[in-house]
């Protein structure tokens, strides 16, 4: 099977940026069922990224900083300016949280690990959510470990870009970098990764 992850862009619709406007309006005001739907919404993305920017995390330490996360913006839903997707904005936020974590860590080996490892499967935990990647078991694992081998904000790249389907755009603002940069970050992050894995590219 050809290493492949496709990707079919994150472009946002008007009718996408209504429906985030709506919800957040809803989440503003203190609708219940708008602030459970929210938080079902993007807890899973808010996980994954946290486990793949932090791969040696627990499950009880992604489940806490997904609440906090979710916490977070919730409360602090009216800073949403709405010029960015809802999904962008809470993972803007779950990426500063993360951050955070690692800078407060006192262990350069903790760190280290933090940044070098990555979970054994490459495909998301609950395959009934949409993702990219179809790869066979021996190939996911290649992957998986050339992936932990990256600098961490290359490998946070690459996670948004093909897990999260977003795209260049989207990524700059949650990573806060320029786009020019952030499309370096990901052009390197490629090259990286056929380098590894010699002339297969799993992120075509």
């Amino acid at each position: 099977m050809d290493a492949t992850i496709t990707s079919t862009g994150a472009g946002e619709t008007s009718n996408h940026r209504d429906e985030d406007r709506g919800l957040a309006e809803r989440v503003r005001v203190g609708d219940s069922a708008a602030i459970e739907h929210f938080c079902v919404t993007f807890g899973q993305a808010v996980a994954r990224y946290a486990r793949r920017f932090q791969a040696n995390l627990s499950a009880e330490e992604i489940e806490d900083i997904t609440q906090t996360v979710l916490i977070s913006a919730v409360e602090g839903i009216d800073t949403f300016k709405q010029y960015s997707s809802l999904k962008t904005w809470v993972l803007r936020i779950a990426h500063h949280k993360l951050v955070d974590a690692v800078r407060r860590s006192t262990s350069r080996e903790r760190r280290e690990r933090v940044f070098a490892e990555m979970p054994d499967e490459w495909e998301p935990e609950h395959p009934e959510e949409p993702h990219a990647a179809v790869l066979a078991k021996d190939q996911q694992q290649r992957v998986a470990a050339a992936l932990g081998a990256l600098p961490a904000l290359e490998r946070a790249v690459v996670s948004l870009r093909y897990i999260e389907d977003m795209d260049t755009v989207q990524i700059a603002d949650i990573i806060h970098k320029s786009h020019r940069s952030t499309q370096a970050l990901l052009t390197s992050a490629r090259a990286r990764l056929r380098a590894i894995l010699g002339s297969e590219d799993p992120v075509e």
